[in-house]
């Protein structure tokens, strides 16, 4: 009776471990994911510092603000503005640091992908627009065959795909980035 008594213990202890490992584990890809996204809104609003009438030729991002307000953007990759700008990836690894976008066939996907996406919120002499940001990340248990390559070049598809929660796991964030206006 009481070896009967103990094993019991013993499994629910057991369980309760596996279940604190996959609970720590969860919140810690949300974690990371937060801090993607807050790494890109503060390198965002950096360079968004610099928008202004000769900004557009400079940063690419700020090339997909739509000109008319309240009109949004797609969702797209951030793309490095050239040659060595390697702390511009859409990727990153397990611990947030950006990584190459993985590419070919049999490719392993990147841990982490990051899209933004603009909306116009105020034309004129005070031009305002804000910026969307999403990073996601494939679960672990997630459905055999359920893979998006790279970070996925049609970013329709992924948003249709990370809408289902039990495979995709995704984070949101969002700011507002204001025009600086001719120097005066």
């Amino acid at each position: 009776m009481a070896i009967s008594v103990m094993t019991v213990g013993a499994v629910a202890i057991f369980s309760m471990q596996s279940i604190s490992v996959e609970g720590a584990r969860r919140s810690r890809e949300v974690t990371t994911a937060t801090e993607v996204n807050r790494y890109w809104i503060e390198r965002v609003k950096l360079e968004a510092t610099l928008w202004g009438p000769t900004s557009f030729t400079l940063i690419d991002w700020l090339n997909a603000i739509p000109a008319a307000n309240g009109a949004s953007s797609d969702w797209f990759l951030p793309t490095a503005r050239g040659t060595g700008d390697s702390l511009v990836t859409a990727a990153s690894d397990w611990y947030g640091a950006p990584i190459a976008i993985p590419s070919g066939s049999g490719a392993a996907p990147a841990p982490y992908c990051t899209s933004l996406r603009w909306t116009r919120m105020a034309t004129g002499t005070d031009e305002v627009a804000r910026l969307d940001v999403r990073t996601w990340w494939h679960r672990p248990n997630r459905a055999t065959g359920v893979t998006i390559q790279g970070c996925g070049a049609d970013q329709v598809a992924v948003t249709t795909a990370i809408n289902n929660i039990v495979d995709f796991g995704v984070v949101y964030s969002s700011t507002v980035i204001r025009w600086q206006g001719v120097p005066q």
